[in-house]
């Protein structure tokens, strides 16, 4: 299993206990963490060694990068204020792994891969306004009960995605092609089936369970890639105020890995 979190989660301890579970970490990086390079490899990341107090060394990879130079080009194009300017393009990313061999997770992949965290924010929306359909809380009233609810609805998103996820692959289609909607209502009405059908079927069910998962009409656009300020409109919050010159933008017929630089 691969963990990602944001910056705010990343310390020796917590990095400690994802290895000890059998687990492997990618975390966003501070800038002035983990800056005591020790061997530097063919991808361009760099190894760090930690020696945590009472534990065994740690070693971990950190890989930094920068967004260029199409970033850079349409940033140029916006207009911008007198008092505040964009985020600078060119401004350095770190990120921190404990995956250490180049070969087998190379450094531009593991970027890649982080980049689509933010897909996290897209799978909260689909377990609460698309799976649940229904606008009130979860419905136990004890802690146990909870727990319980929360992880069947967890589990049964897992499901959904599995499938779709198998259903892509067969074709070399990003999953992110599939819609999520579409594939409940298919999963749905294959439920009933699945069960009325003499077992000898099932494999002849399947095959075209996964055929109806990506059927070319109910396709997503692919993702635009789009970069947006980091900001907020309300006031007493640690981002800067929405403003005029803040622009969101996206690059036409670019992908993430085309504007990296390592």
């Amino acid at each position: 299993m691969l963990v990602m979190t944001d910056r705010n989660f990343v310390s020796v301890n917590w990095l400690l206990s994802v290895r000890q579970r059998g687990a492997h970490a990618l975390s966003r990086l501070a800038a002035g963490c983990f800056t005591q390079r020790s061997r530097t490899l063919c991808d361009g990341s760099y190894l760090v060694t930690l020696r945590p107090k009472g534990q065994p060394p740690l070693v971990l990879r950190v890989i930094d990068y920068r967004l260029l130079p199409l970033v850079a080009q349409d940033l140029a194009l916006l207009p911008v204020s007198r008092t505040a300017r964009p985020s600078d393009p060119c401004a350095v990313h770190r990120l921190v792994t404990t995956l250490l061999d180049p070969q087998l997770a190379p450094a531009l992949e593991l970027i890649a891969l982080y980049h689509e965290r933010w897909e996290i924010e897209l799978v909260i929306d689909e377990i609460k306004t698309h799976q649940r359909l229904s606008p009130r809380p979860l419905r136990s009233k004890s802690p146990e009960l909870l727990y319980q609810e929360l992880y069947g609805l967890l589990l049964a998103h897992y499901a959904v995605r599995a499938w779709m996820h198998a259903s892509a692959v067969q074709v070399d289609l990003d999953p992110d092609r599939l819609s999520f909607t579409h594939a409940l209502h298919v999963l749905d009405t294959a439920c009933y089936e699945f069960a009325l059908v003499h077992p000898d079927e099932l494999p002849r069910l399947q095959d075209r369970l996964l055929a109806d998962l990506r059927e070319p009409k109910t396709r997503l656009s692919p993702r635009r890639l789009r970069f947006c300020p980091r900001v907020v409109k309300r006031a007493f919050s640690s981002f800067h105020r929405k403003q005029p010159w803040h622009f969101s933008f996206h690059l036409k017929g670019a992908c993430f890995q085309d504007i990296l630089l390592i």
